[in-house]
């Protein structure tokens, strides 16, 4: 895959990705959506020819840049934390990816009571 292609793809996925949060979970899902958005003109009827098929961005580059996107990049996290953990997330770096509070572990908790 070429310098050109995999900027065009990747900015694809992020588009998908960013929009879209069910594609998060799933490179199949993923892989699809980004078909029906950005290759649809491709299809005949709804279907994809046989012929076109080459044409197509692979299922396995999507993971690949997919995985380089969430997993490195550490954007668009999955939404489902089994997934998540699976990919080589951790719990608090998740959490806070998708914005919740986390607390710091052994931080000492100071509390203020008036005399």
């Amino acid at each position: 895959m070429n310098k050109d292609i995999f900027n065009i793809l990747s900015s694809q996925i992020e588009a998908v990705l960013c929009e879209q949060l069910e594609t998060r979970n799933s490179d199949k899902l993923l892989t699809i959506n980004i078909w029906k958005r950005f290759y649809s003109h491709l299809f005949v009827g709804g279907c994809i020819p046989p012929e076109v098929v080459m044409d197509l961005p692979a299922q396995a580059s999507v993971q690949r840049i997919r995985a380089l996107i969430q997993n490195t990049k550490k954007l668009y996290p999955p939404t489902n934390w089994k997934i998540a953990k699976r990919r080589g997330w951790q719990e608090d770096e998740w959490k806070r990816s998708l914005g919740y509070y986390v607390e710091n572990r052994g931080q000492w908790k100071f509390t203020f009571t008036a005399k």
